[in-house]
């Protein structure tokens, strides 16, 4: 995974922030290859 723990902190706050606590974040795409460059951040979000 390409993300630092301060980004996915931070990714995790905010979408608990708007969306609720029950909220479910999953990276995919290439930040979730270690061995990938360049790249968008890619997430699936899931709400209750």
């Amino acid at each position: 995974m390409r993300l630092t723990p301060q980004q996915i902190e931070i990714i995790l706050a905010r979408t608990r922030h708007w969306l609720g606590e029950g909220v479910q974040v999953r990276l995919f795409g290439s930040h979730s290859d270690d061995s990938a460059k360049g790249g968008d951040i890619d997430l699936f979000v899931e709400a209750p």
